[in-house]
This record gives structure tokens, C-alpha cells and sequence, in this order.
């Protein structure tokens, strides 16, 4: 946790304070079951809307069900409501990703299936523990635009309207809607190439499977890299989801996971990263790591700034007003100095500048050939200031 000028810890404050957020606390660490009588005088004072808000918006809602449950309480009805509607998307969401890799199968497309019910297969040994409101799908970037085809054919519609050679100077994946929901295609794991160098063909050569359905088996990252890798997208989104944090509760506590992730970390330079985030899970869901972690003064060091980082991005969230002009550009720079504080080395630093020179609206605002996106570094500042005047705009209309 990030230190003040005296020495002394300051909480990184992800969740108010009151008994809603002890309860998604508790439930984020599920299995693991609290005594029932915790439970009971929990519940006795917790607003059921307000549990409710945060177990959707932390993506909790299964867990923590099954937590009451357990410790023989009667969840509130809208609560079991919130959960009988995540299993029944999280069914729609099997049967469109099982459909959806048979037809990119046939195009000879290998695609790996990222977080969502795989992750949660991995972690819980069953699908519907974690929930998502879309679908994550690595393809292989040789064949990304026979992929878009077969999300075309399939009745998917492109969010971003720029074709894909295009699009993957900027960004990771493309987004589809479709009357299922969601659905991502990654060519890499982040738009910065460099923060995890894994290419497709290693992801794919050491992948694992997991079953999703009856003897339906897919393919999904290596668990300790899955691991590593929704460590740093939870990070970089600055914890936004306790889901993100949670998926470390049980991985903490196991000697293998632990001895796994921390050489893979050790490899990709990201034990900064690991280290902040067994000081957040501990102080903010009191999971005790199964084995220590040796780190330099210099990491060390790292991981207390990615602590300071953190906790103003948290405050930041808790702003009123963080969402109109100039609050929104303050949050996007704290994101930026938490990415280059996360780079583990100079060519990831550069890979990130570079990838800020040009964003994705910079493409859908202003089209330009590919042999002039050099030009997109100049217009940047004026179509950001566009893009800010219309979000602060759209704010006060919102608020009218």
C-alpha cells in the first residue's frame, strides 16, 4: 500500500466503507466461507439496493449468492434475480462462443478463449463463478481478416468502423455487437505489444483446455500466464472490479500457483506488479499469500509507486465531476503514469508513447490512407480537444 510522508500505510479505498462492502469483500474470497453469524449480522444492516449495485458493478453477483446460501441466509430476491439472469447469459454466452470457434475453426483460424467462463474453469472448476458481459477471443493475427468475415457473416456489427490493417497500429482487438452480445477479438493480449511479448504462436503451442460444455473442450491460456496476464489487465484498469482482485484469492493461497506465477513474472519483469497486488489482496481482502516473494529495493520501490498510482486513480473515480472537461483528461493522464510506471523496460516505454501517438478516434474521426497516419501525431491535439468538448457537452445535457 502506498506510503505517506510519516512512513505509515494509506488505504487504497476501491470500495466505501459499510456493511455492502464487507459483504462483496467476504464474497470476493469465495470458496472460503465466513462464519454464518458474520454473515447474519451483516446482512441485518446492509441496504439490499446498494448490495445489489456493487455486487453487479464489482461482477460478484454468483459468488456472493452462494456465500448467503452456505451460510444458511436467504438472499434477497433481487439478488437471486441478478443471478438466475447472469446464468442465463452465461449460457447464451457457451453456446455463441462454441459456434463461433467451429465456424473460425473451418477458415483455419486457431483461437484461444481469453478470461470469462475459462478463467473460471481454471479457477473454480466450474464456468458460471465468474461473470462477463462479453466474450474475449484471441485469434490468430495471420488470419484477422477472414475472422472479421466470419463475424460479418454471423450477423456480428464492427463497432469501430476502420479495417483491421488499420486498426492494430492503435488497438488490441476489435469489438462486435450481435443479438447475443458482446464479442472481442484480440490480435495481442494489449495494445502495447511490449508490456507481455507473448506472440500467438507461443500462447497457442502451451495453451490448455477446459470444458465449457458437456465434452466441449476449448483452448485457453496457460493458467499461471491467464494468471499474470488478468493481473495486469486488472491493474492497468486500476482495480476498477474487485472481480479482477478476486481472481487472485485462490491462486494466492496455492504453493504451485504461487511458484509459477512468480517465475513467469520474474521472466517478464512484472514482480512489481505481482508484489502490489498480494499488498492489495491482503490488505483489502486479507488473503495471505502461500509463500513470500523476494524483491530487490529497486522493484520494491516500483511496486509503492504503482501503490501512490493507484490509490489517485481511486480517488479520482470518487470526484464528482471527474467525467466532464478536464476531469476526464487528469484520469486519462493517471492512467498513462500508471502504464509507464507497469513498463518493464525501455521498449515497452517507447511501445507505449508510440501507441498514444494515434487513437482509435483518431482513425474513425479523421480517415486517412495508411501511407499518411504519420499525420494523426499533428491532428491529435485538435481532435482531442473535439473529443473532450463533446464528452463535457454530452455531460451537461446528461445533467440538464
Amino acid at each position: 500500500m502506498p506510503m505517506s510522508a510519516k512512513g505509515e500505510r494509506t488505504p487504497i479505498l476501491l470500495l466505501p466503507p459499510g456493511p455492502e462492502a464487507a459483504l462483496i469483500r467476504l464474497a470476493a474470497c469465495w470458496p472460503a466461507s465466513p462464519a454464518p453469524s458474520l454473515l447474519a449480522d451483516l446482512m441485518a444492516t446492509v441496504d439490499g439496493g446498494k448490495l445489489l449495485e456493487m455486487a453487479l458493478e464489482h461482477r460478484l453477483v454468483p459468488p456472493l449468492v452462494r456465500m448467503l446460501t452456505a451460510g444458511g441466509l436467504t438472499p434477497p430476491p433481487a439478488l437471486r434475480d441478478a443471478e438466475r439472469e447472469a446464468a442465463m447469459r452465461g449460457l447464451r454466452q457457451t453456446a455463441t462462443t462454441l459456434a463461433l470457434l467451429k465456424r473460425l475453426e473451418e477458415v483455419g483460424c486457431r483461437t484461444l478463449v481469453l478470461k470469462g467462463q475459462a478463467l473460471s474453469v481454471q479457477l473454480y472448476g466450474r464456468q458460471d463463478i465468474r461473470t462477463s458481459n462479453d466474450i474475449d477471443l484471441m485469434i490468430d493475427p495471420s488470419k484477422a481478416v477472414a475472422a472479421h468475415q466470419v463475424m460479418i457473416a454471423e450477423g456480428f456489427v464492427p463497432r469501430y468502423p476502420v479495417p483491421i490493417d488499420q486498426l492494430s497500429l492503435t488497438t488490441k482487438d476489435q469489438i462486435y455487437d450481435g443479438a447475443t452480445g458482446l464479442v472481442e477479438l484480440h490480435w495481442r493480449l494489449f495494445d502495447n505489444s511490449a508490456l507481455l511479448p507473448w506472440d500467438f504462436e507461443t500462447l497457442w503451442a502451451d495453451r490448455e483446455l477446459v470444458t465449457l460444455s458437456g465434452d466441449w473442450q476449448v483452448p485457453t491460456l496457460r493458467r499461471d500466464r491467464h494468471l499474470l496476464y488478468q493481473t495486469l489487465h486488472g491493474l492497468l484498469h486500476g482495480w476498477t472490479r474487485l472481480r479482477w482482485l478476486a481472481d487472485l484469492a485462490v491462486p494466492l493461497q496455492r504453493i504451485d500457483d504461487m511458484e509459477r506465477v512468480i517465475d513467469l513474472a520474474g521472466h517478464s519483469r512484472m514482480i512489481p506488479v505481482i508484489v502490489h497486488a498480494m499488498g492489495l489482496a491482503r490488505d483489502l481482502l486479507g488473503v495471505e499469500p502461500a509463500i513470500p516473494i523476494a524483491v530487490t529495493p529497486h522493484q520494491n520501490a516500483i511496486a509503492r509507486s504503482i501503490d501512490r498510482q493507484v490509490a489517485s486513480l481511486a480517488r479520482t473515480r470518487n470526484t464528482v465531476g471527474y467525467e466532464v472537461f478536464g476531469g476526464w483528461f487528469r484520469r486519462r493522464l493517471a492512467e498513462k503514469r500508471l502504464i509507464l510506471l507497469v513498463c518493464p523496460d525501455g521498449k515497452a516505454i517507447w511501445g507505449e508513447l508510440h501507441s498514444s501517438l494515434i487513437g482509435v478516434g483518431d482513425l474513425i474521426d479523421v480517415r486517412l490512407p495508411r501511407s499518411l497516419t504519420w499525420l494523426y501525431v499533428l491532428l491529435r491535439p485538435l481532435l482531442l480537444l473535439r473529443r473532450m468538448l463533446a464528452r463535457a457537452i454530452g455531460v451537461k445535457r446528461k445533467n440538464l
